[in-house]
């Protein structure tokens, strides 16, 4: 493995497998064997081939008694089965102890304490069942489960190195997805199964996969669970909706059925109208969600009054006047994102490996196809494949319309960002956008609305009238190039809009006002609502606890899944 190949964030997934490989070694359930590529650990009715490859490695075995050193240029030496089948072996004595792996330009101590703070830590993580950990959480824990003198022993050790650039932590027992920040701009994924003592690289998908089995189906709920807590607490809840299914599927509440086992709407409609009137205060992003527009109809509006047939029929849902709803939108990542012009700050040590994305001649999981001629112009888009995100749409807005070509290499070095999202019901990447100064065109339809001040700040496009969005367009980019100032006074104008309304020091400030103001209303007048909160004791339990036996567990339909595969096997 050539550590400086892809960086050296290779060096945390070795560290951890060395930490467990040692571990194994030490209980003598791992037998070792002369190989070209590797090893082999074979334990406990499975085996396992792991290949390495090092520029200069040393593993140093110390015992109380005696030495032994291993050591080679390219690969790890290994020693023939024969020193190590014995279980009172030198070899396994010595590694229960400690093991120094030393690199040409890196050296790390694999201690015992390493062991123990690795098998530790990641249990306590997997005896918090299923949830997600955040960079402070994982500190926490760790620092938890030692004293002040373990902690010392620890300090400066391998596994703390690994911990301490761990963003956050997917737990689904018994394994652990690490999502591993080395250094700015660089990332690398790593699962750990604690049962079986194993450690694997994940991808950027696989990571993100893992992370949907986490949170896929229980989104919708988790305003419901805040509600039924801050009744337990006796605290004010706030309620900020994701998004409210009704809304982003037209007439699901009427065709509820024809879908329930796929997307189980009946469940998701209750849990929203219990939670948007259990909730002190509620908080949106724009207008749009509340109360829609003078042609379209709100999110939450919509919940007023509906019927799900054959189920029950909503005549009073939610109150859009109420003074509960509130609206602060948020903001982008300032650390991530920033204005075009602060070259100093964009990673560029990733353009070669972002030209070799595009441009490589090889197709493997990673990239499909290849493109050839460098001179056509490259539309980036990121989206799952869905009808909302409009992404054939996208496509048409540039071929169908000839002028394109005339502005090919104009728009190579002044560049816009479109948007043909049927819907937004925010627009978090409008914001994005516009805070790297790019000129930004987005639906009409929700948030962006609202986000964009048409010809000021950016520009408001139809996604269903293709022809006039991309005519639009081609304006723009002709009007910048009789104009150059063109661009950056729109640029800057998006820039503006940015400062002015979509910050999260702005949104933070605003939410502890209003935390502060509902907190105290609730406190001294009847905010409590005692005969709306009777009802909807009375509508969870007798609605929304039959619906929600119908839901499958995530956790069950896993589980479900992987006997099967072993009954197959």
């Amino acid at each position: 493995m050539n550590w400086r190949r892809r960086g050296v964030e290779k060096g945390f997934l070795f560290r951890l497998r060395a930490l467990l490989w040692c571990f194994r070694l030490s209980q003598g359930n791992v037998v070792l064997s002369n190989s070209k590529n590797g090893f082999l650990a074979d334990g406990s009715k499975e085996r396992r081939f792991f290949q390495y490859t090092l520029i200069g490695e040393c593993i140093t075995t110390v015992s109380s008694q005696e030495s032994v050193e291993i050591s080679s240029v390219s690969q790890i030496l290994l020693l023939g089965s024969s020193s190590v089948n014995s279980p009172n072996s030198l070899l396994v004595k010595s590694l229960v102890l400690a093991v120094l792996i030393q690199v040409v330009e890196s050296f790390y101590v694999l201690a015992a304490w390493s062991l123990l703070g690795l098998l530790a830590v990641f249990t306590r993580y997997v005896n918090q069942g299923k949830g997600m950990l955040q960079r402070h959480q994982l500190l926490l824990e760790f620092e938890a489960a030692f004293s002040e003198d373990e902690m010392e022993k620890l300090k400066g050790g391998v596994f703390e190195d690994v911990l301490r650039a761990a963003q956050e932590a997917i737990v689904i027992p018994p394994l652990v997805a690490l999502a591993i920040r080395p250094r700015p701009g660089v990332w690398e994924y790593v699962q750990v199964n604690v049962n079986e003592l194993a450690v694997g690289e994940l991808s950027t998908s696989e990571y993100l996969q893992f992370k949907e089995k986490l949170v896929n189906g229980s989104l919708q709920q988790l305003n419901l669970v805040a509600s039924l807590l801050a009744h337990k607490l006796g605290v004010a809840q706030c309620t900020i909706a994701h998004a409210l299914e009704k809304t982003k599927y037209p007439n699901s509440d009427i065709y509820w059925k024809k879908f329930e086992d796929q997307y189980h709407f009946s469940c998701q409609f209750t849990a929203d109208l219990f939670a948007m009137n259990h909730a002190d205060f509620i908080i949106t992003s724009t207008f749009q969600e509340i109360a829609g527009s003078k042609d379209t109809v709100g999110q939450y509006e919509s919940h007023t009054a509906f019927t799900l047939p054959g189920l029950y029929r909503v005549v009073h849902g939610i109150n859009v006047f109420d003074p509960k709803f509130n609206i602060v939108s948020p903001g982008a990542d300032m650390s991530v994102y920033f204005p075009h012009f602060e070259a100093d700050r964009r990673l560029a040590s990733l353009h070669p490996e972002i030209e070799e994305l595009l441009f490589s001649s090889a197709e493997n999981d990673e990239h499909k196809f290849v493109l050839n001629d460098r001179n056509k112009p490259i539309i980036f888009s990121m989206a799952r494949l869905d009808r909302v995100k409009n992404l054939a749409g996208l496509v048409e807005f540039y071929g169908r319309n000839s002028r394109w070509t005339e502005f090919i290499i104009y728009c190579r070095h002044k560049r816009s960002f479109c948007t043909a999202c049927l819907l937004r019901a925010f627009g978090l990447t409008v914001v994005e956008a516009m805070t790297c100064g790019l000129p930004t065109f987005a639906t009409a339809y929700g948030g962006p609305a609202e986000i964009i001040v048409h010809g000021v700040s950016g520009f408001h496009i139809d996604p269903y009238k293709g022809d006039k969005a991309s005519q639009l367009l081609v304006d723009f980019f002709e009007k910048c190039k009789r104009d150059p100032a063109h661009w950056s006074r729109i640029s800057q104008g998006g820039l503006q809009r940015i400062y002015e309304k979509y910050t999260w020091k702005l949104y933070s400030e605003r939410l502890m006002t209003l935390t502060g103001v509902y907190g105290f209303w609730k406190h001294v007048s009847n905010l409590e609502r005692c005969e709306t909160r009777r009802y909807l004791e009375m509508f969870y339990a007798l609605k929304y606890h039959s619906l929600a036996g119908s839901v499958p567990l995530a956790v069950d339909a896993e589980c479900t899944k992987n006997s099967a595969d072993k009954d197959v096997n």
